[in-house]
């Protein structure tokens, strides 16, 4: 160990307090920015398992692979495996829904059921190709109820439309379309699960699970992962022709950074950016102004060491040694300090942030990795470095003789420290020492100006950023002033109801218990149709 670490340690304990100081301010800015950096990798990490968890672990899929297809796609080189559900066939229910009016059986194989989001209400799984699982909505939207243990006989089919077949993606239409019947299965009721996310609203058939079945001879649907997810949209894009009809799980896709609309990290990425800036502004001046104490009260102890032959470039490595050491315990500190709160914080938080989001199933959790960890200290160790900067570049300017004498210190002169009359009649004599006194001392003073400056701007940019998030937040989740939503329909086919909108907006208007209500016509720009909404 040379003199200057000798020196610089001795420095350290020699003023406790101050090192202290200097060591807690240091702990704080890494805290903050480690409690930044996880915070927005838990919250991608909590998106993506919820993603999971409503979507399924995929990437892209296709409805209807033919049967002699299915190995071609898994052995192409972009997708890394492929879970597999076997399209059985359709079969006709008496369900009270208009736009399903049929039973989708599906066949799982052993990925489809790991990957797929196949969530249990009651009973357990199927074991077997003759038992079944029913979809919870076949209940509540189809009206027709089912009990664990109730046999089913099918009669399977497709639907027929001018000689093609037609899949999930296609809507029920009962002029044009017809179900050719192939086979009659029996089915046992084992089990119920919840909607599942891969039928949508609006097609024809709720879809009921069993195992795969070798003898069945149907086309299949994939649901794949790639090995680079960017990939995924110009692989179904090319592949549509191949496989069929495509699709791709948007909010899995998003959540691992891939998207064709950026506008999600670019808000996530910002507002971390935003925070980073304040924490970074915010720190800097707390750990600046210990480090232009320390250099003011080590100021003859550098002419010393210039004295006998230190260079300037020793005596500015001198200070960062000093921020070197004190980092050395604040920043291992902080970056802990900041996973516990963080992780405190999300605790708290948790049921209110599940409530936000609603998908209490998926656990909050702390997402801590070493990159992360790496980032929050090096972007503390910066600020650190900066803030010893501006007092090393102090430190190396004064002579030997100004430092050894501190003549230099804070130079003055008599005219300097005359104040105006006015001063003193209406502060009196205090008002008038302590501007006496700022004046000799305007350096010692100026670090605390700044600091008073930099806790008004940080008070107020804290202040705004909550109110704007605030703001945004309520923006998008803002509660509808009403109570009833009733849709009027196809405005095409308007003349032909009993009544017209307005009279229908009147008569129930006039609904004893209503107190209000209002109607309003919307355009849908993506099927050029024009529904009332009252």
């Amino acid at each position: 160990m040379n003199v200057f670490c000798k020196v610089t340690l001795a420095s350290l304990r020699k003023n406790r307090t101050r090192t202290v100081v200097t060591v807690i301010g240091i702990l704080l800015s890494a805290a903050m920015f480690t409690a930044v950096i996880v915070s927005v990798s838990s919250l991608i990490l909590y998106l993506r398992e919820s993603a999971i968890y409503t979507d399924g672990n995929w990437h892209g899929g296709f409805l209807d692979v033919p049967t002699g297809k299915m190995e071609q796609l898994e052995k192409e080189t972009a997708v890394d495996s492929v879970a597999w559900a076997q399209n059985v066939g359709y079969a006709k229910l008496d369900t009270k829904s208009e736009v399903k009016p049929y039973l989708f059986l599906m066949g799982m194989d052993p990925l489809f059921r790991q990957r797929m989001p196949v969530h249990l209400t009651e009973g357990r799984m199927p074991e077997n190709s003759g038992e079944i699982l029913l979809p919870e909505h076949l209940g509540t939207r189809g009206k027709v109820n089912y009990a664990l243990g109730d046999a089913l006989t099918l009669e399977l089919g497709d639907r027929v439309r001018d000689g093609e077949l037609l899949n999930q993606s296609v809507e029920y239409d009962p002029e044009r379309e017809t179900l050719t019947l192939r086979e009659t299965g029996e089915f046992t009721v084992v089990g119920f699960y919840e909607t599942p996310s891969f039928e949508n609203a609006n097609s024809p058939g709720f879809t009921a699970l069993t195992l795969w079945d070798n003898s069945r001879p149907a086309g299949s649907a994939a649901y794949f992962l790639m090995k680079d997810p960017a990939d995924t949209f110009d692989f179904l894009r090319i592949r549509e022709r191949d496989y069929g009809v495509g699709l791709r799980n948007g909010n899995l896709l998003r959540f691992e950074g891939v998207s064709q609309f950026d506008s999600f990290y670019v808000v996530l990425h910002g507002m971390a950016a935003i925070l980073f800036l304040l924490i970074l502004f915010g720190s800097f001046f707390l750990i600046y102004n210990a480090f232009s104490i320390s250099v003011s009260e080590r100021t003859r102890q550098f002419g010393l060491l210039s004295s006998v032959g230190a260079t300037r470039q020793q005596i500015r490595r001198t200070v960062f040694l000093e921020a070197g050491y004190v980092s050395l315990f604040g920043i291992p500190l902080g970056v802990l300090c900041g996973i516990l709160g963080i992780g405190v914080t999300f605790r708290l938080i948790r049921d209110k942030f599940y409530a936000f989001y609603g998908v209490e199933e998926v656990a909050l959790k702390v997402a801590v990795s070493p990159a992360s960890l790496a980032l929050a200290a090096l972007a503390a160790f910066a600020t650190v470095l900066l803030s010893a900067w501006i007092p090393a570049r102090r430190a190396v300017r004064v002579s030997p003789m100004e430092a050894i004498r501190q003549s230099g210190e804070d130079p003055v002169q008599p005219r300097q420290v005359k104040i105006s009359p006015l001063i003193y009649r209406l502060f009196g004599l205090e008002g008038m020492l302590a501007s006496k006194h700022f004046r000799r001392n305007r350096r010692r003073y100026r670090a605390t100006v700044l600091s008073l400056f930099a806790s008004v701007v940080l008070f107020i940019s804290a202040s705004s950023y909550c109110s704007y998030l605030t703001e945004m937040v309520t923006g998008i989740y803002e509660d509808r002033d009403y109570d009833i939503l009733y849709e009027w329909g196809d405005l095409s086919q308007e003349q032909e109801a009993p009544m017209t909108m307005a009279q229908g907006a009147a008569l129930l208007g006039s609904t004893p218990g209503v107190t209000a209500y209002s109607y309003a016509r919307v355009m849908s720009t993506e099927t050029d149709l024009t529904r009332d909404i009252l």
